[in-house]
């Protein structure tokens, strides 16, 4: 299966640990947003996000990790697609 695991830049060790999980199992991250920064640029966030879309439409399963310490707005919008 195809899964994106969603969350907060500021819990990426948390995600890159179920991605790992789900690779070892033998399924397919869609997009791996963890391995960049944040982007400085207004132009590189649009990319970032195109690409974080992207990864979104191609998944069969959208997993998503939230904790209640956090704020979140690029996560719901990834639902939302």
């Amino acid at each position: 299966m195809r899964f994106y695991v969603a969350g907060k830049f500021e819990d990426k060790d948390r995600i890159i640990r179920i991605m790992d999980s789900l690779r070892s199992q033998g399924h397919e991250i869609t997009h791996d947003w963890t391995q960049y920064n944040h982007p400085e640029d207004i132009y590189e966030m649009r990319l970032r996000a195109e690409d974080n879309v992207e990864g979104v439409r191609r998944a069969d399963v959208l997993i998503m990790v939230l904790v209640d310490d956090l704020p979140y707005t690029g996560t719901f919008v990834e639902m939302g697609v």
